[in-house]
């Protein structure tokens, strides 16, 4: 029985050995290219990965890899075989279109535009890129945020404005203008804000990030109290100027995405109370007029990490899992801010992505700074999901949807918001 058991695995053993095949760099030749008509990616992807193990590499093995993984959606790995092939051929036009689109696909736009700088003219023109575009593409948004607790907190309408522009290969800068209205606490907000970021590329895969956010923020409220047979019209007034600067560098490894950051935020506000006897029979009416000034200031210092990692499913879909993690000292005081994200490319057109951000503070910064927030309400959670359709090569479209809760020192409240908005690429 031993006897019989050891000669079964004798012949299975000669039959896997049988089965591996010895290679050369010939029929490795003929093998890939075979695989490549047929358009065969994964048995020529497992092939050259085999050659490559046994020591056989050359220049047609590693343009037919690299277009097999470019093929697959997989173009991340399909660059460092297109950048071996570049040194045996730097003038190839056909290999600087497929490194170029590996770049722009892997979502690698600044590398893909660095990389355009030594491309041929044909090529460039051929995938429309352009050193500048003054005005390369507008987005508009309009929305509201709808609250739980509107005796407090009142629902909020929202438009944005929003432009970007290429300024050369390795600059590009990105600002939005924002508007918005609230009745909060009695008073009758009015804020404006201004966004703009800069980035630009030092080197291969690493990029400085610059961004700025300017807060504006201006409030009345007027009511009457009986004194004396008359009655006193109180009025107040209230500004908020916001201030944050952010700095930091941020680039790829492979598939995984990195930015690290550090922030200062700066807030101030004026609260001006005034008080005048109206409608009254004494003859001094001014005697009893007061005046009130309250000035309070906010600094916070904010500096986080943020790590995206990339999935591709297949030429034309992937999915991406990403994590932020950040601290912000304010008077004294250090707290979290961390969040985590989802986002799955369904197909060339569509998109949808979701979010979750928590804050155990205020006057916190999220998204380069694009997002601040400038309430006394701490942040307990916030799930986003947005959906986003490409209707042509040229227009986006995206709806958003947005859960809220907050909690002040007096109460808790939800927002619940929606919004909607068209990216136009020029």
């Amino acid at each position: 029985m031993k006897k019989l058991f050891a000669g079964f695995l004798l012949l299975f053993i000669c039959n896997i050995l049988a089965g591996q095949e010895k290679l050369d760099s010939q029929r490795v030749a003929q093998k890939t290219l075979h695989h490549y008509y047929q358009k065969e990616w994964k048995p020529l992807i497992d092939l050259g990965n085999r050659a490559l193990n046994d020591g056989i590499d050359f220049k047609y093995l590693r343009y037919r890899m690299g277009i097999a993984h470019y093929e697959s959606g997989h173009y991340n790995l399909a660059l460092p075989h297109f950048r071996l092939v570049e040194k045996q051929s730097p003038s190839d036009t056909v290999l600087q279109e497929y490194q170029y689109y590996s770049y722009l696909f892997g979502g690698r736009s600044h590398d893909a535009a660095v990389f355009a700088e030594k491309m041929d003219p044909s090529v460039r023109e051929k995938v429309g890129f352009k050193k500048f575009r003054l005005l390369d593409e507008i987005n508009f948004n309009v929305g509201g945020k709808f609250s739980s607790l509107t005796d407090s907190a009142g629902h909020m309408p929202i438009v944005s404005l929003g432009m970007s522009h290429q300024l050369g290969t390795r600059l590009r800068y990105t600002h939005q203008f924002t508007f918005l209205t609230q009745n909060y606490l009695g008073l009758q907000y009015n804020q404006f804000e201004y966004y703009g970021k800069a980035e630009l590329a030092l080197a291969k895969a690493i990029q400085l990030v610059a961004a700025f956010h300017y807060t504006t923020v201006n409030g009345n409220s007027s009511s009457f109290d009986s004194i004396l047979n008359g009655e006193v019209k109180v009025n107040e007034d209230v500004t908020q100027k916001g201030l944050i600067g952010l700095l930091g560098f941020q680039g790829n490894f492979g598939a995984l995405k990195w930015k690290a950051y550090a922030s200062l935020s700066n807030w101030q506000s004026t609260s001006v109370s005034n008080g005048s006897l109206v409608n009254s029979p004494n003859p001094f009416p001014s005697a009893f007029d007061t005046s009130f000034m309250n000035r309070s200031m906010v600094g916070a210092v904010q500096y986080g990490l943020e790590l995206d990692y990339r999935i591709p499913v297949s030429k034309n879909s992937w999915v991406s899992a990403g994590a932020h993690f950040a601290m912000q000292h304010q008077r004294f005081r250090v707290a979290p801010v961390w969040g985590a994200k989802l986002y799955a490319q369904l197909s060339p057109k569509a998109g949808i992505g979701v979010s979750f951000l928590r804050a155990a503070t205020t006057y916190f910064i999220a998204d380069d700074a694009s997002f601040a927030s400038n309430t006394i309400g701490v942040l307990n959670a916030q799930v986003a999901t947005t959906f986003n359709y490409q209707l042509t090569p040229k227009l986006n479209w995206h709806i958003n949807y947005t859960y809220e809760n907050r909690n002040t020192q007096t109460f808790n409240f939800n927002y619940h918001s929606i919004f909607t908005g068209l990216k136009f690429r020029l």
